[in-house]
């Protein structure tokens, strides 16, 4: 991933990030506000995280079986373009 791609990404999730905090401003959250901070800090740091370890799992897990489908989608689709040519 590239440096601009990782920006762009943490523009929109830094934009998603301030239109909840100008809604939660908008509704007069001062009693709770440290708390809605906490909960923020805590999903946007750790949901980055799963997803990174997630992903990494499930590429590992289906890299093999890519080999089969590929094959798979290429014996069809030349299977359909003989019958089409027929």
């Amino acid at each position: 991933m590239t440096a601009a791609e990782l920006l762009a990404i943490g523009t929109v999730v830094g934009l998603n990030n301030f239109a909840v905090a100008l809604m939660l401003g908008a509704l007069g959250q001062r009693r709770r506000r440290w708390r809605i901070a906490g909960v923020f800090a805590v999903f946007e740091f750790t949901v980055p995280l799963v997803g990174l370890l997630l992903g990494a799992a499930l590429a590992e897990t289906f890299s093999d079986a890519g080999r089969f489908v590929g094959a798979t989608l290429l014996v069809a689709l030349g299977a359909l373009a003989v019958r089409s040519a027929t």
